[in-house]
């Protein structure tokens, strides 16, 4: 968008059927109130000639023929994944799909994000406490903060600059941080910082927590815990659950457990989306087996 262009929003449900009682009242006054009673209507559509006359603005047509964006705006909100690439940054990063992997250290999140982006040709958001783990060797409590922020920068940045496909998949968020904190310092990292899981978990339109039984432990050195026993990856595991339920956040269990864990998870990632395609959005707790 130009730099001198300012998005204004109604703040309330607009009238869609030009043939409703009120309809082109209610676009007149409101655009007259939003914009200081402007003097000219720029509109790509024939209404705009009965809507400035409404406003007592002068109407200026453009690109009536659709010749340099072919399609209009009643078209994409017809079907957003479909006409995604002719949405602005902003729009982008409010109706993106957002597919959370939480779990414990070693459980094959990151691998099933980047296989999962590469399918479905769009990205994957990294943790971006990995990143401060590779540049400073190790995480202190005062990066905590610093953490939450990122991993948000980094949510924001994927979403507004997705050009393929409406959905995203994310390997970390607060909700990470916060269990990761609690098993590392004993802080409470909600309270420290007021922050509200159930809020912000509520972006995402599918939470997948992997149960890492069955998914033998990669040492790598930047993985802060090293928690290469599985019962202790078990805290874990159960800590996402108590923080998910008591704050009342729909989730699904995925295991790894068994052969060909991996293509089961996936298909059943691919189930999900199925479902978000067809603007089912359902949250049911499955477990694979």
């Amino acid at each position: 968008m130009g730099k001198n262009v300012t998005v204004k929003f109604t703040g309330s449900t607009m009238p869609q059927n030009p043939q409703e009682n009120g309809f082109w009242e209610t676009w007149a006054k409101t655009m007259n109130t939003l914009c200081d009673n402007p003097t000219h209507l720029i509109a790509g559509a024939d209404y705009g000639k009965r809507l400035a006359a409404e406003m007592e603005a002068k109407w200026i047509p453009f690109n009536l023929n659709r010749t340099l964006v072919p399609i209009s705006g009643t078209e994409i909100r017809k079907d957003i994944d479909k006409n995604w690439k002719y949405l602005i940054k902003g729009a982008k990063e409010k109706y993106v799909k957002r597919i959370l992997l939480i779990g414990a250290e070693s459980c094959g999140k990151t691998t099933l994000c980047k296989k999962l982006a590469r399918k479905h040709n769009t990205i994957w958001v990294p943790e971006y406490a990995e990143e401060v783990l590779k540049q400073r060797g190790t995480i202190e409590q005062e990066d905590l903060e610093e953490i939450i922020r990122g991993q948000k920068a980094y949510e924001k940045l994927g979403a507004r600059n997705q050009f393929n496909k409406s959905i995203i998949f994310c390997d970390s968020s607060a909700i990470t941080t916060c269990v990761w904190a609690e098993i590392a310092w004993g802080i409470n990292l909600k309270d420290k910082l007021g922050i509200n899981l159930k809020e912000e978990c509520g972006k995402y339109e599918k939470i997948f927590l992997i149960n890492h039984r069955g998914c033998p432990y990669v040492k790598d050195k930047h993985r802060e815990l090293q928690l290469m026993d599985i019962e202790k990856r078990s805290i874990f595991f159960k800590k996402f659950e108590e923080e998910l339920q008591s704050n009342s956040i729909q989730y699904a269990v995925l295991n790894t457990k068994g052969t060909g864990k991996l293509h089961q998870m996936e298909e059943e990632i691919e189930n999900c989306l199925n479902r978000l395609s067809k603007k089912e959005v359902e949250k049911e707790a499955f477990i694979i087996n």
